[in-house]
Formats: C-alpha cells, sequence, structure tokens
C-alpha cells in the first residue's frame, strides 16, 4: 500500500531481456504516483496498474508491442499519457489495448504514437476530463465504445486520409468536431461507419 515510486532500469548490456510487467503486478497499489518504464519493457499484462489511484502520469515506452486488458484501469488521477514514437523504422503494429484506460476521469492529455494501429473497445471510456484527442495517421481501426463516455470531448483530429473502420458507439454523437486531412472530407462523410457523425465532420 504504501509504494510510491517504481522504476525499471535500462538494460545496458545489450542483449534482449523482453522485460514484461506482469498481470495485476501492482494492482490497488493506492499510493503509487511515479513509474518509470524501461525501453526493454515489450509487454504491460492485464491490470499491471489498475486501480492505481495516485497515479498521475505514465509515458509507454515504443518497445512495448503487446498490452492486456484494463491495464490502468480506475487511475482516478492519472492525468497524462505518452506513448513514444518508434524510431527503429521497425513496424510495431502497437495498440491501444482494450478498456486501458477505463473510468480514468482526470485523463487530460494523451500523446498517441505514430507506429499505433488500433485502438482497441472500450481504451478511453468514461475518461470524463478528455477534451481533445489526436488519431495518429496509421491507424487503421477504432473499436467498440473506445472514446465512449468522454463527455468532455470536443475536438477529435484524425490524420489519416483513409477513414479508419469504426466500430459501434465509438464517440459521444454530441458537441464533438471532427478535423480531417484537406480533400478527405468526403470520403469520411460517405463512409458508412462514420455516418452518425456526418454533420461534425470538418475539414482540418
Amino acid at each position: 500500500e504504501n509504494l510510491e515510486t517504481v522504476v525499471f532500469k535500462d538494460n545496458t548490456t545489450g542483449a534482449s531481456m523482453g522485460e514484461i510487467v506482469g498481470k495485476a503486478m501492482f494492482f490497488n497499489c493506492t499510493s503509487l504516483k511515479t513509474v518509470e518504464l524501461s525501453n526493454d519493457i515489450t509487454a504491460i499484462e492485464s491490470n499491471a496498474f489498475s486501480g492505481c489511484k495516485s497515479l498521475e502520469s505514465v509515458d509507454i515506452p515504443a518497445s512495448v508491442v503487446r498490452i492486456g486488458t484494463e491495464v490502468f484501469m480506475n487511475c482516478e488521477n492519472l492525468e497524462t499519457v505518452v506513448f513514444k514514437d518508434n524510431t527503429t523504422g521497425a513496424s510495431m503494429g502497437k495498440i491501444v489495448g482494450e478498456a486501458m484506460f477505463l473510468n480514468c476521469k482526470s485523463l487530460k492529455t494523451v500523446l498517441l504514437s505514430n507506429d499505433l494501429q488500433k485502438i482497441e473497445e472500450q481504451a478511453f471510456l468514461n475518461c470524463t476530463a478528455l477534451e481533445q484527442i489526436e488519431i495518429p495517421e496509421n491507424v487503421k481501426e477504432i473499436k467498440d465504445r473506445a472514446f465512449y463516455g468522454c463527455e468532455s470531448l470536443k475536438t477529435v483530429v484524425i490524420i489519416a486520409k483513409e477513414p479508419p473502420l469504426l466500430g459501434e458507439g465509438v464517440f459521444p454523437i454530441e458537441g464533438i468536431s471532427f478535423k480531417v486531412p484537406k480533400g478527405s472530407i468526403e470520403k469520411y462523410r460517405n463512409e458508412n461507419c462514420w455516418f452518425q457523425y456526418k454533420g461534425m465532420i470538418q475539414e482540418a
């Protein structure tokens, strides 16, 4: 209960360690404020940091290629999340995991990496403080209710010229403007899965 800081040190031997943050490893560590994840970590398993109510920010290293469910669920004071860009040129196939930030009600700043390809179901469900989000160019799919319940969400900037595939009820249906690339507005408006948001789509 009194654990406040966790630091995963970088491996300096040159060997590939493939470190994992294990399932529920820090579940309900309610005093945990600071987490530093090393560039050797390749996986964060389900519920690894769920219920860490004092955690305020986290950076997800570019090395992470596998993410479980509900990793940061109910981290009530989590305000800032940064997914680090992969600079190696390798295709990482990165995702935002299912229910990864469910009920993170203080989350205001989310920076998604350029190598992100998918946002899973309920990834940001009920993140009620989130006001804007930029969806990177390589995101091909946003699954059911990924941003549902984000009642403060006003601006969604989408970099891709081709509309990502949307699941059911991905975004709230009121009060949002979707900013899409110049020349792509009709593609978005005419795509079936974007139909319910048709009137909210604008050119960036």
